[in-house]
């Protein structure tokens, strides 16, 4: 997988096509994950050619300690607040 099948952020230059002018786009507020996504990019690219270290990368994560976890609450239980839930493994 070489990042291409994601057609929101390709611009065809890894096809030797031509590079796509995305300034001309008419983004409604539907693309909204489109336009965060390229800010994204951007904004990594902008840091690693000033030799910065890009957003994510810029902090001591314990990666190895994230883990999905899953729980059923009760109805009439406010999700946001599960006190005395027990998460299950």
């Amino acid at each position: 997988m070489n990042g291409s099948e994601f057609s929101a952020f390709s611009d065809n230059s890894d096809r030797g096509g031509e590079i796509v002018d995305r300034s001309k786009e008419q983004l409604g507020t539907s693309d909204q994950v489109i336009i965060r996504g390229r800010r994204l990019l951007l904004e990594a690219a902008h840091a690693y050619s000033e030799g910065k270290v890009t957003r994510g990368l810029d902090c001591e994560v314990p990666y190895d300690q994230i883990e999905a976890k899953s729980f059923v609450l009760p109805p009439g239980v406010d999700w946001r607040e599960p006190e005395g839930v027990v998460l299950s493994r």
